[in-house]
C-alpha cells in the first residue's frame, strides 16, 4: 500500500494529469494530506491576521487563497484517476459539481427570500410580505421545500460520490490504463 509521502509525490508528480488510475490510498492520502495543509495555512492567516488587526493595520493574506489554487488540480487530477479505477469517467465530477452548485444556489436563494420576507413581514414595510405571510404563508412553505429538496440533492451527491471514491478499483485493466496496484506490488518486489 502506498505511504502518505508515496501519494503526496505522486499527486505532484501528475500535477495536472488527468489520464490514468489513481488508488484509493493515493486519493484518500492526498485529501488527507491537502486538507491539513489547507488548515494550517488557516491558522497562520488568522494569526497573522488578528495580530496584524490587533496593531492597526488591515490585512488580508494571499497565502490561502494561493494554496487553494495550488492544491485544486492536482485535488481535481487524482479524482479524475481515481474515477478511472472503478471504471468510470472523469466526467461524473462535473456533473457532481453541477449538481451541489445548482443545490447550494437554490439553498442560499431559498433560504435569503424566506429571510427577506420574514424580516419585512415582521417589520411591516412591505404589503407584499404581510399578504405572504397573512395567506397562510404558502410562498414560505414552498421556499423552505426547496430548501429541504436543495439539501437533499447536496447530501446524496456527498454519498454518492463518496460511495464512489471508496471503492475497490478494479482489479484487471480497464479503459484508462493498467491496474496500478499491479504496479504497486512489482516496485515493492511482491507479486
Amino acid at each position: 500500500m502506498m505511504s502518505l509521502g508515496q501519494a503526496v509525490r505522486q499527486c505532484l508528480r501528475k500535477y495536472a494529469s488527468f489520464s490514468g488510475r489513481a488508488t484509493r490510498a493515493e486519493f484518500w492520502w492526498w485529501v488527507l494530506a491537502s486538507n491539513l495543509v489547507v488548515v494550517g495555512v488557516t491558522m497562520v492567516d488568522g494569526a497573522i491576521s488578528a495580530f496584524l488587526v490587533a496593531l492597526g493595520i488591515p490585512f488580508v493574506s494571499p497565502l490561502g487563497i494561493l494554496v487553494a489554487i495550488g492544491i485544486f488540480l492536482p485535488s481535481l487530477a487524482v479524482a479524475v484517476r481515481r474515477l478511472h479505477d472503478i471504471g468510470k469517467s472523469g466526467w461524473w465530477l462535473l456533473l457532481w459539481y453541477a449538481i451541489y452548485f445548482v443545490a447550494s444556489l437554490t439553498l442560499l436563494v431559498s433560504l435569503v427570500v424566506v429571510f427577506v420576507l420574514l424580516l419585512l413581514g415582521e417589520t411591516g414595510g412591505s404589503d407584499f410580505a404581510e399578504s405572504v405571510l397573512e395567506s397562510g404563508g404558502v410562498a414560505l412553505f414552498v421556499l423552505l421545500g426547496l430548501a429541504c429538496l436543495a439539501l437533499a440533492a447536496m447530501l446524496a451527491v456527498v454519498a454518492w460520490s463518496l460511495v464512489w471514491l471508496v471503492k475497490q478499483g478494479e482489479d484487471f485493466p480497464n479503459r484508462y490504463c493498467e491496474d496500478p496496484r499491479a504496479w504497486n506490488a512489482e516496485e515493492m518486489g511482491q507479486e
